[in-house]
């Protein structure tokens, strides 16, 4: 019984240390996210006017969301111990998809954007996420190999 109790407790204690790390994975996810959007709203007038021009404004965005989320990226992969290509390949789908829902639900409604314009403008650029993140992965697995 006691080897029992053993055995429970190990494989409850990693299922409970592999739920803080997702929650890492999502937390991190919504921050990469959220810090860009607000750092947009200082190219806005009150009003809601771009005061920038449009080109430039996209990127800035495009700037700040790489180098932002690559910090975030390094932060969670140097926090774990092993199967970087595999949490590259979760990170960067989460992020892709947090991101893209997030939009969905606040930044289109408050833009009046039509959903074509936002797929080819916006949307498309997300694809960079995944990519990203399984590069820094499999870089990683690499040089620890």
């Amino acid at each position: 019984m006691q080897y029992f109790c053993v055995v429970y407790y190990c494989h409850m204690e990693k299922i409970v240390q592999q739920a803080r790390c997702y929650g890492q994975v999502f937390w991190f996810g919504f921050l990469s996210w959220l810090i860009p959007f607000i750092f947009s709203f200082f190219f806005f007038s009150k009003e809601g006017y771009l005061l920038i021009d449009e080109g430039l404004f996209k990127s800035i965005m495009v700037v700040v969301s790489v180098g932002f989320g690559s910090f975030l990226a390094t932060l969670r992969l140097l926090a774990i111990k092993s199967d970087y290509v595999r949490e590259g390949i979760i990170m960067g789908v989460s992020w892709f998809v947090i991101n893209f829902a997030l939009d969905l639900l606040i930044l289109l409604p408050l833009s009046n954007m039509p959903f074509s314009v936002y797929v080819m403008t916006i949307a498309f650029r997300y694809f960079t996420i995944p990519i990203i993140a399984i590069a820094m992965g499999y870089l990683i697995e690499k040089k620890y190999k």
